[in-house]
């Protein structure tokens, strides 16, 4: 089983077993929904509600209905499986790309070693020097899963050489 790291468990919420999660997961409406399995700690568990609070993600998880089931919880991370995501042909999280090379106009600029998913998403690439490349249109111009190839456009070639 490739576990994803999907967020992190900050806190319980009320009385009836929420738990307050900071999740930047690309997909969250193919995670958190009712009957999908996390892993916490390597224990499964099943989603049973989901809602948003500010800047929050709450889940509540099946069998677990007051705050004193889920208080051992806090700090804790939430995995899922990769396997069971079921992305259609043209959907990828971030996990994916590692391992892809960079190019541009046939020109190989490196290989993705890692990405960070903080405010700006940044893939980490390996080269002469490590360089990050921003996730977004303005950089990349196309990602091929089949071929495990990120092609990026003149103007970020300019950037990181």
């Amino acid at each position: 089983m490739k576990k994803v790291l999907v967020g992190k468990i900050h806190n319980t919420h009320g009385l009836n077993g929420e738990v307050k999660v900071s999740s930047s997961f690309l997909l969250k409406n193919k995670v958190f929904i009712k009957g999908f399995k996390v892993y916490i700690d390597d224990l499964e568990y099943i989603i049973n509600s989901y809602r948003t609070m500010n800047n929050f993600d709450l889940l509540s998880f099946a069998s677990f209905d007051n705050i004193d089931k889920v208080s051992n919880l806090k700090n804790k991370l939430i995995y899922i499986n990769r396997d069971d995501l079921k992305l259609e042909s043209s959907e990828y999280i971030y996990d994916d790309l590692i391992d892809f090379s960079i190019i541009c106009n046939n020109e190989f600029l490196g290989k993705v070693i890692n990405y960070e998913d903080g405010l700006n998403k940044l893939l980490v690439v390996e080269f002469t020097k490590n360089y990050y490349i921003p996730i977004s249109g303005d950089y990349i111009k196309k990602i091929d899963l089949d071929k495990k190839v990120i092609e990026v456009n003149q103007n970020t070639k300019e950037l990181i050489l």
